[in-house]
């Protein structure tokens, strides 16, 4: 068996190993993975702890439950009654609809994509059913004929706007009876629907002829690839609004049904004994008598592949629930049923950015892969799991995230920019929290709390405190109604529902004030605001007298928005975000047409970096590893969905010019806002806050096409119109692509009521990326010369000292302005053979890669004697004939933090060539992350005790966070690494003159990244770059 087999083989014997014995409705057990009957309710109490561990499990009673896990509850302790008043009214503006009696009494979620099943109004109670998506379908639980589970395949009815300029504005579905699992007995009279439970991903709804036990029973979750339903005492009926044809029913309980409209469903029953057969009216599939047992409906793909589902038929998806492994892996565990579940396993469809994240997944180009389409989401490729779990990773090299932006402006910049003086005139402004807005005073409190963050740092204040002083007294002094909850509508505690919403939907009866915060919309954008500012505070000024009181406002609102367990049965499991499709949903418990949706996703992004940023400050390294993670999913989720460059395939192609999707539906994407219509709306309500994240979310290539093909042209722009408060965000933006002009333009413009000129500069004066400078190295045809430092490179001066004069001059002055250029040389030099690397070589590249690689005895695989000798032979000698040449001599020597790297550094440099103290590592310049052991690092602690004359101090985790064991870096993953790396380098190694020793891996991709091409070096080889940051 291949190494990598006999993992993930243990892997899924250790899940079933801790399987938890669900009793299914059929009254039989399962073994579900590690997942939890989707309608548990944990009854565990303990409070809040500020510091946690993440990774105790108990069980109780066979229940595994959270003792300090990373999805432990934040509390279980009541909301302060001193702090929240209750309010109990909220379903008369709201009502609650199909929800079982007993779950009344428990937290009801509010933000799921379910949620027009059990919201309504008041006027349509009785009269209207909205869809719901799970994607691929849409399902109704009709108030109208026919009665039962309604089904639609949404792609077949998308439908456009029409197109200005070859552009669509928006695109959406409608909805149709395609098939409705039904029964005779429903004919007559509306049957009653009752959802009986909730899981993460789903619900259970009966449907019932009232008054009676005859039921039908059906679990709908998210990306179901069938829609089932178990019948007791009735007369079953597939039932649709078009004529059917039952063009193959030859296999016994299995029946294919075509319709009108050029779709072919498969129908599955589990009593193969019982008969179907089209009715008089010929659109009803109707058994010959009473029947039990489950039918399951699913459209084919392709009529000519009528077998697509067979093998998947008899496993029954139930539900499912989140578990988390790591700070950068997580896992979907489905509750199933059914015979097939352990041997063909549970077919299901994955949206494209889990196909991305999910090891070892089917994509769309693998052989029988089976796909179908979402309504905003693009292609879903149905994945094939027999362990009853998807496992799905999250990088954590792309971007370093931290209170202060990744790269800090220059004193030459902070100078120029007048940057000290702005924060001094910010800080002395007036500050006020004046409105009866949770969002807007949030989006002031986060603006003030970033002034201070500047006033506490040394590069540009100095050794002064006094501004830090000033600023955090002004500061806690503007936050005394918060700690109270005595602003202007304060925060009250809602019972139906339960969470924490405001006031004044009470005070006022009025649904839609504060944006429909008292329907629980939108939570995580106002509350983030809140969240992200304190953790400010919290770093800042620890010791604060109001300290506490702050605390328990920002863990209420925590709680509020993603409380992560079911013990806490005080508010909701993550209330607004999905664990499947990545991001939150904004719409709360009012029913949508078109499903819920999300519209500032800058803002969504920014809850989920406050929530990181409190686990920081807060020493609860749980909450901040469950932070990080939920950042990073919804940054990828957002990337993909979202924010549109021009190769975009998720959308219609006509639909991606627009690259903002505006308003995004489950149903519909609509280049749109809320409150505007103006195009610099749609898109600055991605913007902001502007925040040391966004970068994250907001690449440089999307950012620049953006700005190219549409914000550029807007007249606030080609009039420098500085009295729309809208353009600061613009520009901000902008400045990714010309520093120079948008920091000019910035200096002058009305900022936005979330920002202030100050950190807008400081956020926008520091270098974005690094490129390489032409005219000091060029590629060459590789040369066999030990004597050459540069196998592939020549120098183009026709001498060092040439060279350093170029230099110097470059240095000195810019095109643009009379700020001086960041340039540093840097040459990049691949370790010696490892161990690893002889293995490769004496067993064979396809045995070493699907086998040897996986093993512990490769784990940061050391030189051979052979790489030691290679590297003294080589390194000094070509060194010292360089610098006998007039080559600059190192300053500084940057290594990778595996131990083949050190090595080499140790030995391709004689003493006498290196100044003291020359070793630092950085952390982002490692080999491909992932998989392959000898890529793993080890412990700081190991690192120290084996190499004591290397700085390891920039290395921020004990253990390894970032080499995952079932996910290997892509391409785009470790070019985005490489490109990061080269903004640490700047930001953190003052000396002009580096050395840094990394792997082949990693020096392709940072040729990739700055010249534009690929070269795989040999070991011991050097590539020398001119690389300046701007």
């Amino acid at each position: 068996m291949k190494v990598m087999q006999w993992v993930q083989a243990m892997v899924v014997a250790a899940k079933v190993a801790s399987a938890d014995i669900v009793m299914s409705q059929a009254g039989s057990y399962s073994q579900v993975g590690t997942v939890q009957p989707a309608d548990a309710v944990q009854e565990t109490s303990s409070s809040f702890s500020s510091t946690t561990t993440r990774d105790t499990i108990s069980t109780t009673g066979g229940q595994t439950t959270s003792t300090g896990s990373y999805l432990a509850p934040f509390s279980t302790d009541a909301p302060s009654e001193t702090l929240f008043q209750r309010y109990d009214t909220l379903t008369t503006m709201a009502p609650i609809i199909n929800v079982a009696s007993d779950l009344l009494t428990r937290p009801l979620p509010t933000n799921k994509w379910w949620g027009n099943l059990m919201h309504t109004t008041v006027a349509d109670t009785d009269t209207v059913a909205n869809p719901v998506w799970s994607n691929p379908y849409a399902v109704k639980l009709p108030k109208e004929a026919p009665y039962g589970i309604q089904v639609c395949y949404s792609y077949s009815y998308r439908s456009f706007a029409d197109e200005v300029d070859g552009v669509i504005k928006y695109y959406l579905h409608s909805f149709h009876n395609d098939l409705t699992l039904s029964a005779t007995e429903f004919a007559s009279t509306k049957p009653d629907y009752e959802i009986y439970a909730f899981s993460d991903f789903g619900i259970k709804a009966r449907t019932c002829v009232s008054g009676s036990d005859s039921c039908m029973d059906s679990a709908l979750v998210i990306g179901m690839a069938f829609i089932s339903a178990t019948y007791s005492g009735l007369t079953a009926s597939i039932e649709s609004e078009y004529a059917m044809t039952l063009v193959d029913d030859s296999t016994a309980g299995k029946y294919v049904i075509q319709l009108p409209n050029s779709q072919t469903w498969v129908v599955f029953a589990s009593d193969t004994s019982a008969s179907f057969s089209i009715d008089s009216t010929g659109k009803a599939l109707v058994s010959d008598g009473e029947y039990t047992g489950t039918l399951r409906v699913a459209i084919l793909p392709d009529s000519d592949n009528q077998n697509v589902y067979d093998d998947y038929s008899s496993c029954i998806v139930r539900g499912g629930n989140v578990s988390m492994e790591s700070r950068t892996s997580y896992s979907l565990n489905w509750e199933t049923e059914g015979e097939g579940c352990d041997s063909t396993g549970l077919l299901h469809f994955a949206l494209p950015h889990q196909v991305e994240a999910i090891s070892d997944a089917i994509t769309a180009q693998t052989s029988g892969a089976i796909v179908l389409h979402a309504t905003t989401r693009g292609q879903m490729v149905g994945q094939v799991t027999t362990s009853g779990s998807w496992t799905l990773s999250e990088s954590e090299t792309d971007e370093e995230i931290d209170f202060y932006p990744a790269n800090k402006p220059s004193a030459d910049v902070i100078s120029e920019t007048n940057l000290l003086s702005t924060l001094k005139s910010d800080i002395d402004d007036d500050w006020s929290l004046n409105t009866g807005s949770w969002y807007f005073n949030g989006k002031a409190y986060q603006k003030y709390a970033s002034l201070c963050l500047m006033a506490a740092d040394s590069s540009i204040v100095g050794d002064d405190s006094s501004l830090l002083s000033s600023c955090l007294s002004k500061l806690e002094n503007l936050l005394e109604p918060f700690l109270t909850n005595t602003l202007g509508s304060p925060l009250a505690y809602e019972t139906s529902y339960k969470g924490i919403v405001t006031s004044q939907i009470f005070t006022a009866n009025n649904a839609d004030v504060e944006f429909g915060n008292g329907v629980y919309n939108d939570h995580h954008y106002h509350y983030g605001y809140w969240i992200t500012a304190s953790a400010i505070l919290k770093k800042l000024d620890p010791s604060w007298e109001g300290m506490a009181q702050m605390e328990t406002m920002v863990w209420t609102m925590l709680r509020d928005v993603v409380n992560p367990s079911a013990e806490d049965t005080y508010f909701p499991k993550f209330r607004h975000f999905s664990w499947f499709i990545g991001h939150s949903y904004s719409h709360g418990v009012t029913p949508m047409a078109d499903g819920k949706d999300e519209e500032s996703t800058s803002e969504d992004v920014n809850f989920f970096y406050g929530m990181m940023l409190w686990g920081k400050v807060t020493e609860n390294q749980g909450v901040e590893d469950l932070g990080s993670l939920m950042l990073r999913l919804n940054a990828r989720a957002i990337r993909t969905y979202f924010l549109m460059k021009s190769d975009n395939t998720i959308h219609p192609a006509k639909f991606v010019p627009n690259h903002v999707t505006g308003i995004f539906f489950d149903n519909k994407a609509d280049y749109a806002t809320w409150f505007s219509a103006e195009k610099y709306c749609i898109h600055g309500i991605q913007m902001l806050p502007v925040s040391p994240i966004n970068g994250l979310v907001r690449t440089k290539e999307f950012v620049t096409q953006e700005w190219d093909d549409i914000l550029s042209k807007e007249a606030i722009v080609t009039g420098v119109d500085t009295s729309n408060a809208w353009l600061s965000l613009l520009l901000v933006n902008y400045a990714v692509i010309d520093q120079a002009d948008a920091l000019s333009k910035l200096a002058k413009a009305t900022m936005d009521d979330g920002l202030t000129r100050s950190w807008a500069l400081n956020a926008q004066a520091s270098p974005t990326y690094v490129r390489a400078v032409e005219g000091f190295f060029t590629p060459k045809s590789p040369v066999e010369d030990n004597k050459s430092l540069f196998k592939r490179f020549e120098l183009v001066p026709p001498s060092w000292d040439e060279f350093q004069r170029r230099f110097s001059q470059m240095e000195k002055s810019n095109d643009d302005s009379s700020a001086p250029r960041c340039l540093k040389a840097v040459y990049f030099v691949r370790h010696a053979e490892g161990i690893h690397n002889a293995a490769d070589k004496e067993f064979g590249s396809e045995r070493w890669k699907n086998e040897l690689a996986f093993l512990d005895k490769y784990l940061d695989a050391d030189l051979t004697p052979f790489g030691i000798n290679d590297a003294q032979s080589k390194g000094p000698t070509s060194v010292k004939a360089e610098l006998e040449r007039g080559m600059p001599p190192m300053e500084r020597v940057v290594v990778s933090p595996l131990s083949r790297a050190i090595e080499t550094a140790q030995n391709f440099f004689a003493k006498d060539q290196l100044p003291g103290s020359p070793f630092v590592s950085i952390e982002s310049c490692r080999e491909v992350l992932g998989c392959h052991t000898c890529d793993k690092r080890r412990t700081v602690l190991e690192l120290k005790l084996k190499f004591p004359d290397v700085d390891f101090s920039a290395i921020k985790e004990e253990e390894d966070m970032l080499w995952m064991p079932m996910h290997r870096e892509t391409d785009e993953e470790i070019q985005a690494r490489a490109r990061v790396f080269l903004l640490e380098l700047f930001r953190e190694i003052p000396e002009r003159n580096v050395a840094v020793v990394t792997h082949s891996g990693f020096m392709e991709s940072v040729c990739a990244a700055v010249l534009g091409i690929r070269i795989h070096p040999a070991n011991c080889e050097v590539i020398p770059l001119v690389l300046e940051a701007v």
